[in-house]
This record gives structure tokens, C-alpha cells and sequence, in this order.
């Protein structure tokens, strides 16, 4: 588990134990990038691997903030902090990040402890052609050492740990979760918002709109972060079929957002999307938005 006591508490532990998938936003010289990936714990760190073509492995580099977001049930986990990238074939980035190499042999096995049923799938997929051709990419081991963390039941902030900018008030802690309701008949998606903050990027839980373009976002959340009004946005939708890189769908909106109002303690965010990104197992698109 994460050895931060300072951060964590029992329930934040037992939810990223039981969270499956870790949402990741970073910033990019296009905008900013939120997807899911798999993860362990590890002590002090949130670890996981990144395919060397992706956008993750290519944009990261030690040093940069990202933030993620583990979901429960209805309870999400919000982490900020500074990312690591360890290339394990760099006899240089090893020497580099000496104090988080200790760690790796840890790391790497928790990894395949935690996510044993999707390298099975992957394993399966690659034996049946649907793993994609050729050798897989090499994968690049990153940890986010997190500065804070808050745990959310719903839209209730139930506590936060770490410096963060701003305060919601003692009031988060008697307001009972409600129901996200956008006045049209379609049900709001789950989904995860990529926010810029004062220093960096963060990944919130949101519900999605299709009907009214919209998404709402805890309303205690984004007044503990302090992050501005407008600005760059990236909202993500995923479906976990089953194991293995072929069992997953999902897109990825990208542009500019607005928040607006405030409803039953969440805060309503209007996105106007530039670009579409889809995947459906190993195929991935993406286009520009008229």
C-alpha cells in the first residue's frame, strides 16, 4: 500500500485497493490528456506501465505534475502529485531516479499480482490476432509520488489530505450525496474530467451530458482546488469490457470548458470539443470536431 500516513486514512486505502482502473490527466503540448490504465500500490506511489507509443509514455518525463482519479463504487479517490518515468531498458534513467529504484522489484510484482487477469487476457488476445502485429511495444514504468488526496462519496467531500489551495468549509461533511439531474431524459454517463489546477493538471469524477454537452463535477472538489472558471479541458468515457486490451472502448473529448452554475452540490461544466479520439480495442482514431 501507499506508506504515506500523512495522506492516507483506512478508507482512502480501501478504496484505491478496490478501485480496478486508474485515470491519469497530464498536460500536453496539445492540451490536456486524461485515459484509463491499470496501476498498484506501491509504498509512497502509485505505479504503472505505459506502452512507449502511446501519449503517455511519449509526453511524461520526471519532474511533471499529473493527477488521477480511482473510482469505487460510489466513493472516488483524487490524487495530485509529481511523476516519475523509469525506462527499464535506460541504464541512464535508473541512475537517475535512484531513490525510487529500490522500489521497482516491488512495484513490478504487485503489478502482476493486482492486474493477473488482464495480462492473462492480454496474453490470450495476442495468441488469438486480436493483440495487434508485430512485437508489443516496450513499456515504461511511471509512479505518481501524490501531494494530495481527497475522498469524495458521491458529490460529498468526505475529507481532503496535502496542501490543497482552497478550503470547502466544514459544510461537506453534513451535505448528503444527491443525484446528479440534467433535465433531459437520458441519464448522465460516468465519466472523468481533466482540469488544469493552480500547478498542474487534475482528473475529476464527472457525469456526462450527450444531450446538453455538459458535465458536473463535485462542487466542494473544485473549491479545495481552487482551479479557474475556463480553460482546457479533456472528459473521457470508458468501458471496461473484460480483461485484455481488446475488451476496452471508449473516447476522449478534448477543448475548451466553462463552469457555470452550481446544482445540489455539483458544478455544472459546458465543453466545446475540438477533437474526438475513439478506441475500440487496439484500433484508435482521432478527428477534428467542426
Amino acid at each position: 500500500m501507499i506508506d504515506e500516513p500523512a495522506l492516507l486514512d483506512p478508507p482512502m486505502e480501501g478504496a484505491l485497493h478496490e478501485g480496478r482502473q486508474l485515470h491519469l490527466a497530464i498536460a500536453t503540448p496539445k492540451g490536456l490528456h486524461v485515459t484509463p490504465t491499470l496501476y498498484a500500490l506501491g509504498p509512497g506511489r502509485l505505479w504503472f506501465f505505459a506502452a512507449s507509443a502511446t501519449v503517455k509514455a511519449k509526453q511524461i518525463a520526471t519532474g511533471d505534475r499529473g493527477g488521477a482519479l480511482v473510482r469505487a463504487g460510489a466513493r472516488s479517490v483524487v490524487v495530485t502529485g509529481r511523476l516519475e518515468r523509469l525506462d527499464l531498458m535506460a541504464p541512464n534513467q535508473l541512475a537517475g531516479a535512484a531513490r525510487a529504484v529500490p522500489g521497482v522489484p516491488q512495484a513490478v510484482l504487485g503489478y502482476a499480482a493486482r492486474n493477473a487477469a488482464d495480462l492473462l487476457g492480454f496474453a490470450l488476445d495476442t495468441a488469438a490476432g486480436r493483440g495487434g502485429r508485430g512485437v508489443p511495444p516496450r513499456r515504461i514504468l511511471i509512479s505518481l509520488v501524490p501531494d494530495r488526496v481527497a475522498l469524495l462519496d458521491g458529490d460529498v467531500l468526505v475529507e481532503a489530505r496535502g496542501a490543497w489551495p482552497g478550503s470547502a468549509g466544514d459544510e461537506r461533511r453534513m451535505r448528503l450525496g444527491r443525484p446528479v439531474a440534467s433535465g433531459s431524459q437520458t441519464p448522465p454517463v460516468p465519466s472523468v474530467l481533466a482540469w488544469a489546477g493552480p500547478d498542474g493538471p487534475l482528473a475529476l469524477p464527472a457525469h456526462w451530458s450527450p444531450e446538453t454537452g455538459r458535465a458536473a463535477v463535485p462542487g466542494d472538489l473544485m473549491a479545495i482546488s481552487r482551479a479557474e472558471r475556463t480553460g482546457p479541458a479533456a472528459l473521457v468515457l470508458d468501458e471496461y469490457g473484460r480483461p485484455g486490451p481488446a475488451g476496452k472502448q471508449g473516447c476522449l473529448l478534448r477543448g475548451e470548458g466553462c463552469f457555470g452554475s452550481a446544482h445540489g452540490g455539483w458544478r455544472w461544466l459546458r465543453i466545446d470539443p475540438d477533437r474526438l479520439t475513439t478506441w475500440d480495442g487496439l484500433h484508435t482514431e482521432t478527428k477534428d470536431l467542426p
